[in-house]
């Protein structure tokens, strides 16, 4: 498994690509990843009779920056829509797209450095600019503009995500936090509707305006409406959607969703594309755009009918404090047991303290992310135990605050909050 610094020295090499492009007009091919070096893949096969490796700026000519569009954004063959929902919502700012690229990024010498957060800090990726098309035409196998006349920026991200997590086969079916975090660094919060006090509603709207990213999906177990009903409204079950938006107008609450597809498989009820409903006037106000574009608007009571998961995730505060610890999980004679059985051994686990000083009450963010062996991914998960013990190191399960956290196989990156007024 590569480490922060394995990526670290790959990206330093950067100056002397663009140095060998400017004299020689040589450009760079990663011998570490696609094309030049084919990492296994468990879940995708690259066809040679059907694929082919070209270039980012063969079809497209302008700058990374120009022409950039959400509605651009189709999520390609693989089942990554958590991170193409997660990029989607980049592309409303341009702003946010720059910060992603090194500063000094130029594809005309086969080269970017994509920043993404990984081993709990901004780390560089050094990818080429190969990207997979269907061969005899101009669109890529795998997340694509609509159109050649957008900025394919979002394709080398999906690129160098892949690149971080070892293959494209390892970036599918992940999850919206997930993605959050490793594009942005913020912190991710999972949420039912039904854990939600007060209005889900207002509750959009308080996120959107701390600057927050939100996520949702139709749960099959979660949602009051029928298999059916789903398809007949043109929704995707178990499927990311991106919240773009929580607007009031006219006295109606609208919420703006986006599919990552980015093509026709949008909601076709109640103030959906072709629906009635709208009036010029109320169009204007929202900004809607007709289009298959996977974009689309509901009214609160529709959205709330068929969504109940929420998947958000905040900016950090420039106020807090943080701390980062490392460990390294290998597997032992007691895995498998709970950490209340005293066969679980708990006193002989890696242990770290932190003290809260003052008297005013504190609330503790604690973010757990996992770069494991892909060879010990059948670990499956494993649990955090955070105890008030006084400062001493846990030797028990017997203490009188004490919560504990599971990081499943399924997810890399998991966090919770933890109020507290003592030390731990």
């Amino acid at each position: 498994m590569k480490t922060y610094d394995n990526f670290y020295r790959e990206a330093s090499t950067y100056d002397l690509i663009l140095r060998r492009y400017k004299e020689r007009g040589e450009q760079y091919s990663d011998p570490n990843f696609y094309p030049t070096f084919k990492v296994p893949e468990t879940k995708f096969t690259f066809d040679p009779i059907n694929h082919v490796w070209n270039r980012v700026d063969k079809f497209y000519k302008g700058s990374l920056y120009e022409n950039i569009s959400t509605n651009a954004i189709q999520q390609g063959c693989i089942g990554d829509c958590y991170f193409v929902s997660a990029l989607a919502r980049i592309a409303s700012q341009k702003n946010l797209v720059e910060m992603l690229f090194d500063p000094r990024s130029d594809v005309k010498c086969g080269a970017v450095i994509v920043y993404l957060y990984a081993f709990g800090r901004r780390t560089p990726i050094l990818i080429d600019t190969f990207l997979p098309y269907k061969r005899g035409t101009r669109v890529q196998i795998f997340s694509h503009p609509s159109d050649v006349k957008f900025s394919p920026w979002f394709c080398l991200v999906e690129k160098a995500y892949a690149k971080l997590c070892g293959s494209f086969s390892n970036i599918i079916n992940g999850t919206f936090p997930r993605a959050i975090y490793s594009i942005f660094g913020y912190f991710p919060i999972n949420k039912e509707s039904s854990d939600i006090k007060g209005s889900v509603f207002e509750k959009l709207l308080k996120w959107q305006r701390k600057g927050a990213v939100v996520g949702t999906h139709i749960s099959l177990a979660g949602t009051k409406a029928t298999v059916n009903e789903i398809k007949d409204n043109g929704l995707v079950a178990n499927h990311a959607y991106n919240v773009l938006k929580a607007r009031v107008a006219e006295g109606k609450n609208f919420i703006c969703l986006r599919n990552p597809w980015g093509d026709h498989h949008e909601w076709l009820g109640d103030w959906s594309d072709t629906s009635e409903l709208w009036t010029e006037s109320l169009k204007k106000t929202l900004g809607v755009e007709v289009g298959d574009n996977g974009t689309f608007w509901m009214i609160e009571k529709d959205f709330l009918y068929y969504f109940s998961c929420f998947q958000t995730a905040l900016p950090l505060n420039p106020e807090w404090h943080f701390k980062s610890f490392q460990t390294t999980l290998m597997p032992g004679p007691h895995d498998g047991r709970r950490v209340f059985d005293p066969l679980a051994k708990v006193e002989e686990r890696d242990q770290f303290a932190f003290k809260i000083d003052g008297e005013t009450a504190a609330k503790v963010y604690i973010r757990i992310e996992r770069r494991g062996s892909k060879k010990y991914k059948d670990s499956a998960s494993f649990q955090l135990l955070l105890a008030e013990a006084g400062g001493r190191r846990i030797t028990s399960t017997n203490h009188s605050t004490m919560i504990t956290a599971t990081v499943s196989l399924y997810s890399d990156i998991t966090g919770f909050t933890f109020p507290m007024d003592n030390t731990i």
